[in-house]
């Protein structure tokens, strides 16, 4: 899932919901990855002594974690985006010579204050994508 260009910074990515628009102060995104479940077919007669999977093919599109400087007006947005059904979001990335999307349907699932005394405050929201994520870049 990475960008069709090849590294550069990230300045400028945003994400967007169908109904939930953060559209200031987010430092970071991530988009935890795919990851696929195995079925451990092993028994105690299994002759080789190593543990045998089956592979399933089912999916697991992971979450995305946003990192965001705190700001009540985007906090409550999303404080109340937990309460709220999945929705369609937008993850738009820039850079020079195209860009890239990730659209998903998620939900968010969690949203966490983090207030240090020495540091601005922030908070982290985590979206739990579900189904397939499309993917397109230029």
């Amino acid at each position: 899932m990475a960008s069709s260009t090849t590294g550069g910074s990230g300045f400028g990515a945003t994400i967007v919901g169908v109904t939930t628009t953060p559209t200031a102060n987010i430092r970071s995104i991530t988009v935890a990855g795919i990851t696929r479940s195995l079925l451990d077919t092993t028994v105690h007669g299994t002759a080789s002594g190593w543990q045998t999977f089956v592979v399933p093919g089912i999916q697991d599109s992971g979450e995305v974690t946003l990192e965001c400087v705190y700001e009540e007006t985007t906090f409550t947005k999303f404080e109340t985006a937990v309460s709220a059904a999945t929705e369609q979001w937008t993850i738009t990335l820039s850079a020079a010579g195209g860009s890239s999307t990730f659209i998903f349907t998620g939900g968010v699932t969690s949203v966490s204050q983090n207030t240090p005394y020495d540091d601005i405050m922030t908070y982290d929201v985590t979206i739990k994508i579900t189904g397939a994520i499309a993917y397109t870049g230029t």
